[in-house]
């Protein structure tokens, strides 16, 4: 495992570090504590005529050919990233332990700071 590390800040003691991992044999490049950046938004593009525009956040729109034919509000990379609680990835996790149930979503900014984890972006190289 190569690490390079172009970029280290920190914010409520957790670091945000980029670097290069192998996993299962491939090469990616991983940010990792990607929460702790400022949004940033990706183009996804296919040879199908299909199109997906995402924040990191997990806000997104995608849809077929142009914006009449979107799959969900084709809006300006702000509002898309405002609107990640709505649309994009919805993940509600309910964990048991010791006989308390609790809900987590790991997506989610309402839950932020109640449970100690690390969200990381990871990129095939």
């Amino acid at each position: 495992m190569r690490n390079n590390i172009a970029e280290t800040t920190t914010m409520d003691k957790k670091t945000v570090e980029t670097q290069e991992v192998i996993l299962d044999g491939e090469l990616y490049f991983k940010i990792t504590n990607s929460d702790r950046m400022r949004p940033f938004f990706m183009s996804i593009v296919s040879e199908a005529n299909h199109w997906l525009f995402i924040s990191s956040n997990g806000g997104l729109t995608a849809g077929r050919r142009n914006s009449d034919f979107a799959l969900f509000p084709y809006y300006t990379d702000d509002k898309i990233t405002e609107a990640a609680e709505f649309t994009g990835p919805k993940t509600i996790i309910r964990v048991s332990r010791d006989g308390v149930t609790r809900l987590w979503e790991p997506l989610s900014i309402r839950q932020k700071g109640l449970y100690n984890t690390s969200r990381n972006i990871y990129k095939l190289r």
